[in-house]
């Protein structure tokens, strides 16, 4: 029988959750630690998620076995001057996947994205864009993500 999550909406209250399960995913991804950065960023992270879950304009969906996180997700909102392909001018950008590693293979990331997109589209958004890991990307296909048709290019400052 599959094992039953909770699944709730991130709150101002669950600021040090989210920040800690932050770390856990940039920790599994990039090798690039040191203690001042580490605390600079903490603060950092704290004070964005403290206005942005507040104000909506980051909304996190968390999965719980219990009281213990088995998973989290997260979408910035962006709003951009309106356009052809986004009248409202409002995207969502997923980010901060995470599924804690015992958890793994029990469908969380997936009933996460779900909740993020259902949240976008409550909130009217013209689309959602996300870059993907190697192991995301099935998920993400299956639920209908593509490459966009344009080419997206950055330049880090």
């Amino acid at each position: 029988m599959p094992h039953a999550f909770n699944y709730k909406l991130a709150t101002p209250a669950d600021i040090a959750l989210v920040v800690k399960y932050r770390f856990a995913l940039l920790n599994a991804i990039s090798s690039e630690r040191d203690a001042a950065t580490t605390a600079a960023l903490k603060q950092s992270m704290e004070a964005y998620f403290q206005k942005a879950i507040a104000d909506k304009t980051y909304i996190c969906w968390m999965a719980l076995d219990g009281d213990k996180l088995a998973g989290i997700s997260g979408m910035a909102i962006w709003q951009r001057p309106a356009s052809y392909k986004r009248p409202s001018g409002t995207s969502g950008y997923i980010m901060g996947m995470y599924t804690v590693p015992e958890y793994r293979r029990q469908g969380i990331c997936s009933t996460l994205l779900e909740k993020l997109t259902d949240t976008a589209r409550e909130m009217q958004l013209d689309n959602l864009e996300l870059h993907a890991s190697d192991e995301g990307e099935p998920i993400y296909r299956n639920q209908g993500f593509n490459e966009p048709k344009t080419i997206v290019m950055e330049k880090v400052l």
